[in-house]
């Protein structure tokens, strides 16, 4: 039953949101690279993301990590709140001494 102050018949919603993503994995010895790409259908953007890693020593790691997400030029886009392309290095160590 309705109540009929203040009320409002509400409808659902129903948004399709969908990603798509590509991949790559090379590995030789103690090295690897990683890299993947995805486009965002919901904000039009696209990100990569690839991580170089490197195992120096048994248990020891070094790795180095780039992320880049920009966005998308679409014509049919509805998305109003585009921003600046972002890009972040990370750079990071994993040492492990054996006795």
């Amino acid at each position: 039953m309705r109540s009929k102050v203040g009320a409002r018949a509400l409808s659902p919603l129903f948004i399709l949101i969908s990603d798509y993503n590509i991949g790559l994995e090379l590995r030789c010895d103690s090295k690897s690279v990683i890299a993947f790409y995805q486009y965002n259908t919901a904000i039009n953007t696209g990100t990569l993301n690839a991580r170089l890693a490197w195992e120096f020593a048994p248990l020891s790691f070094l790795y180095f990590v780039i992320n880049d997400q920009s966005p998308i030029d679409n014509p049919n886009s509805t998305n109003t709140g585009a921003f600046a392309r972002e890009t972040q290095g990370i750079f990071k160590i994993n040492y492990i001494h054996q006795l």
